[in-house]
Formats: structure tokens, sequence, C-alpha cells
């Protein structure tokens, strides 16, 4: 499996992804909800804006297809975090089928390198409060919980966790 840095050539393919492993994460949305939410996130265009941007950056593994990605960006955080440089995980969604196989590891793996290589000392995400498979997998990769909040972007109402990596000089051990 191959994993890179995404270009432009992979936005109808990254759409795609996107758009189907946030339905299968979140299969309790009506189709109107689950609609509007990745209009706004997961179309082409708005994958494009990130591409564009120098303050996102997003990785993708691919086997012969992509499956999985992950999309950092500079955002404000919802909560005060330390006054260290941060970059928020926007997203890592990854193809049913190779869940478990560690692909989520080397996305995190990369992200935090790249994070530390550019100057930030913590990576933060939300992560859905209903997600436990989530959860758990970023416990175990040295994510603490911080906080909780209102999650109400996209049509969406659900209580998020606020999750954050502090970066140790590029050093990632135990991820």
């Amino acid at each position: 499996m191959n994993l890179r840095v995404a270009t432009k050539s992979d936005l109808i393919s990254l759409s795609t992804l996107a758009s189907r492993t946030f339905l299968e994460t979140y299969d309790d949305l009506t189709e109107e909800e689950g609609s509007t939410y990745i209009e706004e996130f997961f179309s082409e265009s708005a994958l494009a804006d990130h591409l564009d941007s120098a303050k996102s950056q997003i990785f993708v593994v691919e086997d012969q297809q992509l499956v999985g990605y992950m999309l950092l960006s500079i955002n404000t955080p919802p909560i005060i975090l330390s006054d260290e440089p941060n970059i928020e995980c926007v997203r890592l969604f990854l193809d049913q089928s190779v869940q478990g196989k560690g692909i989520g590891n080397r996305l995190l793996n990369t992200a935090l390198v790249w994070a530390s290589e550019n100057g930030f000392k913590v990576l933060w995400l939300k992560v859905w409060d209903q997600n436990t498979s989530a959860i758990s997998f970023y416990d175990k990769n040295q994510f603490s919980i911080i906080g909780n909040t209102s999650y109400t972007e996209g049509g969406m109402n659900d209580r998020v966790l606020i999750m954050e990596h502090i970066i140790d000089n590029g050093c990632s051990d135990g991820i």
C-alpha cells in the first residue's frame, strides 16, 4: 500500500471515498442530512479547497484505489489548548476493508512526523462521542480527552470529544 500526499488527480476518488466512509460511520443519518454534509465537506470542490490551502494537508493511502485518507488543517480549537502551535486532524477515514490492518496507525504516524517537521507541537481532533472504536483507537495512540463540545456543522447536531496528542520532538513512539 502506498501512503502519499494527495494531489488534484485524486479529487474524484477522494470525494467518493470520503462520502462512502462518512455514510458508513454515521449510518443513522437521513438521506437529506447525509447529502447536506457530504456536499459541504466531501464534494470535489470542498476537498480541492483544502488541497489549494497552505493551511491544510491531505494524506491518502492507495491499494490500486484510495482506501484511506487523513486531512490536517490549521483551525481554531473549540477550547483552549496549550499555547503551543497546533493543528487539527479534521478527518481520518478508512475503507472498511482495511480497518484493523494498521493503516490508521501509518496515517497517524505520518501526520505526527509531518506536523513535527512543520513546527506543530499538538495534534488535536474532535471525535463523535458515540464512535467508541475511534475513541479507543486514539486512546491507544496516546491522545488524551481534554474536553467536549457540540458539533453543529453541516446540519449535524452531536456531542464530540476533543482529544489531543502532544508531539514530542517528532518522536511518535508507540504509534
